[in-house]
């Protein structure tokens, strides 16, 4: 057993409840993730989401989007750490994903518009997936999955040998064609670039609906999906 330690915190009454520190995940190199009180917090209540850059090394304070609460509850083999904090004036708990030395709001990343607000994120693996509680705006709570819009094209190129859609296999390698070179954009940040990628993947599949080698639903389908990703990195 080995004691990480704590971010700091003022002893308050009862003492055991004013400095203390919960770990809640590891991964492959040892790295944990948790949460812990801090010095200068306006409560003994308050925690910072902590990461230890090794195995048991010290405790590097993650910080919060803006409040005054946060907590890490997952880490990836690459580092990225996934969790919940609290906005600017603590007026609303947001899941976060910390990555590059940065934390960024999930919610950042979802189409403007969306009927959704993603308020904890419990893990992440190595495709950068993570897991987490939303809230629909009928106020119901559902877990949910987030994909990164690299990912989320794989899964589309994956839809492609559906075989509901009927897509012969010349139509399948056109189109995913289309979809890799997209990934490529998106993983290298060209998101203009991408963004015009799904656009031509969008164009071919509308011109096949319009020959009749799609059916309308299946290119409302891979259309609609397409938009999406669009959507998320523009």
């Amino acid at each position: 057993m080995r004691d990480l330690g704590v971010l700091g915190g003022s002893v308050r009454f009862p003492a055991a409840s004013g400095i203390n520190a919960v770990a809640y995940g590891i991964n492959s190199s040892g790295q944990i993730v948790g949460q812990s009180t801090y010095n200068g917090a306006p409560d003994y209540t308050d925690t910072h989401a902590f990461l230890t850059t090794t195995a048991g090394g010290p405790m590097t304070d993650l910080g919060t989007l803006g409040g005054s609460f946060s907590a890490a509850f997952g880490i990836n083999t690459l580092g990225q750490a996934v969790g919940s904090a609290t906005t600017t004036g603590d007026a609303a708990l947001h899941a976060f994903i910390y990555s590059g030395g940065v934390m960024n709001d999930l919610n950042a990343s979802l189409p403007s518009g969306t009927p959704w607000l993603i308020q904890s994120a419990s893990s992440i693996n190595d495709n950068g997936q993570i897991v987490a509680s939303a809230e629909l705006n009928d106020n119901t709570q559902h877990a949910v999955r987030v994909d990164p819009a690299d990912v989320s094209t794989s899964i589309l190129i994956n839809l492609l040998s559906s075989p509901s859609l009927n897509l012969t296999s010349g139509q399948v390698s056109s189109l995913t064609d289309k979809l890799n070179n997209a990934i490529a954009s998106i993983q290298s940040g060209l998101y203009k670039q991408a963004t015009n990628q799904l656009n031509s993947f969008i164009g071919a599949v509308q011109t096949q609906v319009k020959v009749g080698k799609l059916s309308s639903s299946a290119g409302t389908q891979l259309v609609t999906a397409a938009n999406v990703i669009i959507a998320a990195i523009s």
